[in-house]
């Protein structure tokens, strides 16, 4: 079975063609992922804010190894929430991510502001979304990951019919639709079984690639 057939055989949508889409993330730099909704279905804990799942977390961390591997350097990944979310920043920092931006109620100048400071076009940008405010940056180009939400119909017909999407996941937030993504990724860059089997192992690769992460400083920004 194909990468494509698979996919869409437990219900995801690859709007874009395979090919095209190997090739624009082999020039993909950093991986943004919105949180309410992407991690979880959007139910919050006034304390707390919204949880995530360790499958997605897992996804997260196999997709950052299989672009070391690809690669030779780590891709630059940050969160992203309109809210402030204590347990958003709980895994940025626990995953070692590069940013997690709080309370940010213009997505796009984040985005675009983060991503200038890294000297990066928006073009090699992956961003993993779900609702009307993520769709600022979904024009920016880059590969848009939309986390399925089937009970808003129009907003997804809307979503479609402007081309902000490359893949629709089968699952939706909190149901381990990250993952799903993550692994699509992966697989597109050829080295599924490679990270898969060497993250098993404990393999010298994960571990070096694993020291390299943990180096990481997490820098938490409101706005």
């Amino acid at each position: 079975m194909s990468l494509k057939e698979t996919f869409e055989t437990i219900g995801g949508s690859i709007k874009t063609p395979i090919d095209t889409f190997k090739e624009r993330l082999l020039l993909s730099k950093v991986i943004v992922f919105d949180w309410d909704g992407v991690f979880n279905d959007g139910s919050k804990d006034p304390s707390r804010g919204s949880v995530f799942s360790e499958v997605d977390a897992m996804g997260t961390n196999l997709l950052r190894f299989s672009f070391w591997l690809k690669h030779g350097t780590l891709p630059i990944v940050a969160l992203m929430s309109g809210a402030a979310n204590l347990i958003a920043g709980e895994l940025a920092n626990r995953e070692h991510f590069d940013a997690v931006f709080t309370k940010s109620i213009n997505k796009k100048s984040t985005y675009i502001q983060f991503l200038a400071g890294k000297g990066i076009d928006p073009m090699n940008g992956i961003f993993f979304f779900d609702d009307v405010l993520d769709l600022g940056i979904c024009e920016l180009g880059g590969i848009n990951i939309q986390i399925r939400r089937p009970n808003n119909p129009l907003l997804n017909d809307f979503i479609d019919r402007k081309s902000l999407v490359d893949y629709t996941t089968s699952r939706s937030g909190g149901s381990s639709a990250v993952r799903e993504a993550c692994e699509l990724l992966m697989g597109i860059n050829g080295n599924f079984d490679e990270c898969v089997q060497k993250r098993a192992d404990f393999h010298d690769d994960y571990q070096a690639y694993l020291s390299q992460r943990n180096s990481t400083k997490t820098i938490v920004k409101e706005g």
